[in-house]
């Protein structure tokens, strides 16, 4: 009877894939100024996505577009429904429950994100965080150590498209530590800990060597610091120059400043207001801020320089990222030590606009804390998940609001986690009252 039950709803599932694989294939492919950097393989895109979408334009050439929507409505499609599956398995869903889970991961398929339709890096990245962390839990929690491989080659090929999961693997890690605290010496354990500790080093390595075989440089993807200056930039004074010791740094500062001055993109430019209000401006100014901006006039910066030094105008280039990146990391540690307090009210609005608000904010950080107290003298499965979880959504939105600011397109990976992280407090305070109503 329950064989017969999953296969009707196998059944259903497939019918509501295929119907949304239908309605969007039709719809047009996305193009946006992201696109053309992985296009065109800049040197501040991540490889994964470089590499997927270029192979497609060779072998398709005019049709890639098509093709690609195609292939990331599959694989969004597929990834969805083993999550949806596995998950539910693990955690012993209901119909409801399993219905409403399905729907909060079709909805970035949708307006306004349409990942599969856009063509960029999300489009691959979702999938691939959804297969990462259903392997991940398997391993964790059902010990299922035969996925590790599976699971290593989904994390990289996820970070390699998508920089910002690189601590993910690390949440794991630190997790299937504490659950085998006792029994950690014991081989098999260490290896996998081991390996799952140990995977940000191997994709940082990798990135390096593609940059290294495409730039000539044996760098990371630059673009982290790029984006963090923004904030930092942001809430900078003019005296701010004079605690500028690097003479590049210092021009780079001074023309950014000066522009950011005058179009009123600086804090100080702003009516006296409360930081809402500031963040709000930073947000929706952040590409003539960060883009149009410091990135902008630091490339050209760096290419003039390289150039007038003679050098060749694609290592020229390719040097300039990665100058940029360091003249943008430099600028971001001397502007926010020099206006902590403001740098660290604009970032708090960023979190709660994360958010929508400080109780989401503050009911997650309560379940990590206590989901972490708990696992200290207890190996309960709903503790471990509620743990996970909470650690996975803090951590991203911590380092997304750390690099840029708040939006969906960043922070719709963890929606479902999200849900099934209040799905299981329900569960716990269900419990708890159960027991406390046997005695």
């Amino acid at each position: 009877m329950d064989l017969l039950k999953r296969l009707k709803e196998n059944h259903i599932l497939i019918v509501v894939y295929i119907l949304i694989f239908v309605f969007l294939i039709f719809q047009e492919a996305i193009f946006s100024p992201d696109t053309y950097g992985y296009l065109k393989a800049r040197p501040n895109r991540h490889p994964g996505y470089v590499i997927f979408i270029k192979a497609f334009e060779f072998i398709f050439t005019n049709y890639f577009a098509k093709i690609v929507v195609g292939i990331q409505l599959v694989l969004g499609m597929a990834s969805v429904h083993f999550f949806l599956k596995r998950i539910s398995g693990i955690l012993s869903f209901n119909k409801l429950i399993r219905s409403l889970l399905l729907i909060v991961l079709l909805f970035p398929f949708f307006p306004p994100l349409y990942v599969a339709n856009n063509i960029c890096s999300e489009g691959l990245s979702y999938p691939l965080y959804l297969i990462f962390i259903t392997l991940s839990l398997e391993i964790v929690l059902n010990e299922k150590k035969k996925l590790l491989l599976f699971m290593s080659i989904a994390y990289i090929l996820l970070v390699l498209t998508r920089g910002q999961f690189i601590i993910a693997s690390l949440i794991f890690a630190f997790t299937y530590l504490l659950k085998h605290r006792r029994n950690t010496l014991i081989k098999s354990n260490l290896k996998v800990f081991f390996i799952i500790l140990f995977l940000p080093l191997f994709v940082i390595m990798a990135d390096k060597t593609y940059h290294k075989l495409k730039d000539g440089l044996f760098i990371s993807t630059p673009f982290s610091f790029i984006n963090a200056s923004a904030a930092a930039f942001y809430v900078s004074n003019d005296t701010n120059f004079n605690q500028i010791e690097n003479g590049d740094y210092k021009a780079i500062f001074k023309k950014c400043y000066k522009y950011l001055s005058e179009k009123d993109l600086l804090l100080s430019r702003q009516k006296q207001t409360n930081y809402k209000t500031y963040y709000n401006h930073f947000h929706n100014h952040i590409p003539q801020i960060c883009n149009q901006t410091i990135h902008q006039f630091s490339l050209e910066y760096y290419i003039e320089k390289h150039t007038a030094q003679g050098l060749d105008i694609n290592p020229a280039v390719a040097n300039s990222y990665w100058q940029s990146e360091l003249a943008a990391q430099s600028l971001f540690f001397t502007l926010v030590k020099l206006n902590f307090k403001s740098w660290c009210n604009l970032f708090f609005a960023n979190i709660k606009h994360a958010f929508k608000g400080v109780i989401l904010f503050f009911l997650l950080l309560g379940f990590f804390f206590y989901s972490l107290f708990k696992l200290l003298y207890s190996k309960t499965k709903d503790y471990y998940i509620l743990f996970i979880l909470s650690a996975l959504i803090l951590s991203n939105a911590f380092i997304v609001c750390f690099a840029s600011h708040s939006i969906i397109r960043y922070l719709f990976y963890n929606y479902s986690l999200i849900f099934i992280t209040f799905v299981m407090v329900l569960k716990i305070i269900k419990q708890k009252n159960k027991r406390i109503k046997s005695k």
